[in-house]
């Protein structure tokens, strides 16, 4: 593969980040609806209840109190099992 074509293969790794991350936010973003306390720490972070980390770029979690970490596809229904 040439560089052009690795030019390309990133530029099309980022849009698929970029989908996920937004896709998985709107998910976050409606736990809100439901009565969850949610706080940007970064466009890439989101803490739930003061309490749950979420990082919807890479799908990852991390509980605060208990010290566990995960890697989930659906981070909102991690949330609603573990804080619920």
């Amino acid at each position: 593969m040439g560089r052009e074509d690795w030019a390309g293969v990133r530029g099309a790794m980022r849009d698929l980040r970029n989908e996920q991350r937004a896709c998985r936010l709107s998910e976050i973003h409606a736990l809100a609806a439901e009565g969850f306390k949610l706080d940007a720490v970064t466009p890439y972070h989101v803490r739930v209840n003061g309490q749950l980390d979420l990082f919807p770029t890479s799908g990852k979690w991390h509980d605060l109190h208990t010290n566990e970490r995960g890697v989930a596809d659906d981070l909102a229904a991690v949330a609603r099992e573990r804080l619920r």
